[in-house]
């Protein structure tokens, strides 16, 4: 008698032991975050854009990006951090962040390129107002998944349009 509940013990064990782990190896991963970094000096959600254009004189500097995408944490990790930091800097003083984790879910994919003519971010844009108060997007740096930008067109890009380094 004392054998077969010593097994069925040890079996109860093995079977408690079995589900935990594999209830610990199947559960729903984090998904990566982009927290509000330091180096981000101005930031605008999406619906704040078009308005915050039309209020600028000169042409504007943005850098679409969403908090919950991968593609986004590693634009800001491994390209615009080392930028930064080789430039002993802390933020980017005119370069204007603008989040679009906020987007509902059912909005149209067309949403962004309707908008401001990209489809992929990570995106960095420049807008501008023409002189018939039209909304004029240039000088587009898109992220492509099979293609994707690096850090030196990143670079070359925030140069070209005199994106400058805070301290």
């Amino acid at each position: 008698m004392k054998r077969k509940m010593f097994l069925f013990y040890i079996l109860l064990f093995a079977v408690i032991g079995f589900t935990g782990y594999m209830w610990y190896s199947n559960r729903p991963k984090p998904i990566p975050v982009v927290e509000k970094d330091s180096h981000i000096s101005q930031s605008l959600s999406y619906n704040e854009v078009n308005t915050f254009v039309y209020e600028q004189e000169d042409s504007v500097n943005l850098f679409f990006y969403s908090s919950d995408d991968v593609d986004s944490r590693y634009v800001i990790d491994n390209i615009l951090t080392p930028i930064l930091q080789s430039a002993n800097a802390t933020s980017f003083s005119n370069l204007i962040f603008v989040d679009l984790a906020t987007l509902p879910e059912d909005t149209d994919p067309k949403y962004t390129k309707n908008n401001w003519g990209f489809y992929n971010w990570p995106t960095f844009i420049v807008m501008k107002i023409t002189q018939d108060k039209g909304l004029e997007t240039s000088d587009t740096l898109e992220w492509d998944p099979a293609n994707p930008y690096n850090g030196d067109s990143v670079t070359t890009w925030l140069q070209a349009h005199g994106v400058k380094k805070s301290e």
